[in-house]
């Protein structure tokens, strides 16, 4: 999916078009996306039945279904590397074509 006028593929030629406020908004939106998708991630599995019920009580035993702490830091450092290599991709400068004046 190119553009004819100079080559570019078009979701970096979208991006290049931003101004730098607006690539800072999209920048913290991409995060807040993947901090949602890693809480939902981490969020606590309970299993959808009972668990050690004991007649005429009023408790409830659930299955212990946390992850492993380094598996949580596995998970976090993953999103964390999405995040930068994304902020990276927007943030970085626009290369310019021949013959396009120098910004302003």
């Amino acid at each position: 999916m190119l553009d004819r006028a100079d080559g570019r593929a078009g979701l970096s030629k979208r991006i290049g078009d931003l101004n730098l406020g607006q690539r800072i908004v999209l920048v913290i939106a991409w995060g807040a996306a993947l901090r949602f998708v890693g809480l939902y991630l981490m969020r606590p599995r309970l299993p959808t039945r009972w668990f050690a019920y004991a007649p005429l009580t009023h408790s409830t035993y659930y299955l212990a279904t946390g992850y492993r702490p380094w598996v949580r830091l596995a998970v976090w450092l993953v999103l964390l590397a999405v995040w930068a290599a994304g902020s990276l991709f927007v943030l970085r400068g626009r290369a310019r074509v021949a013959g396009e004046p120098p910004p302003q």
